[in-house]
C-alpha cells in the first residue's frame, strides 16, 4: 500500500513550514507498518498498548497493556510524579482520578506547593506532587 499525502501551498509552505518529502515518506511506510501490525493482532487488543517504550537517560523502561484475561491490578507499589507547574500537576491528578478513588485529594501540605493520592480506574496507585522551590 503506497500512501501519497499532498498539501495546497498557503501561507505557512511560503515560510518554509512543509515538511520534507523525506518527512512524509517516513509517515507514510509508518502508517503501513501499523496497518500491517494489525493484520498480526487480534482485533480485541486493537485499542490497547502493545508495546510503550520510555527512554529515561540511557535506560530503557518498557511496558504494555495486558490481555484482558491475564489483567491482574498491582499490588504493593505506587508510582510517583513530580511537576514544577501547580495547575499541572492538579490537571494530571483529576484525570488520573477519574473512575478511580481518591485516597488524598490534591492540595497544598507544609513540603509542597500541591500533593495529592489516588488510585485509578486501572487499580494503579498514584502520588502525584508540585514540590516547594526550596525544602523547609
Amino acid at each position: 500500500m503506497k500512501v501519497m499525502l499532498m498539501r495546497k501551498a498557503d501561507a505557512d509552505t511560503e515560510r518554509g513550514v512543509m515538511p520534507s518529502e523525506a518527512m512524509l515518506q517516513a509517515m507514510a511506510d509508518y502508517n503501513e507498518r501499523l496497518l500491517q501490525a494489525a493484520e498480526h493482532t487480534p482485533p480485541e487488543r486493537h485499542g490497547q498498548i502493545i508495546h510503550a517504550c520510555l527512554n529515561i537517560r540511557g535506560r530503557r523502561l518498557m511496558g504494555g497493556d495486558m490481555a484482558s484475561d491475564c489483567y491482574q491490578a498491582p499490588r504493593g507499589a505506587q508510582l510517583f510524579l513530580e511537576y514544577q507547574d501547580t495547575d499541572q500537576a492538579k490537571r494530571v491528578f483529576q484525570r488520573l482520578a477519574e473512575g478511580g478513588e481518591v485516597t488524598m485529594p490534591f492540595a497544598p501540605t507544609f513540603w509542597a506547593r500541591g500533593f495529592g493520592m489516588a488510585t485509578d480506574r486501572f487499580g494503579v496507585q498514584w502520588m502525584i506532587a508540585c514540590h516547594m522551590d526550596k525544602c523547609p
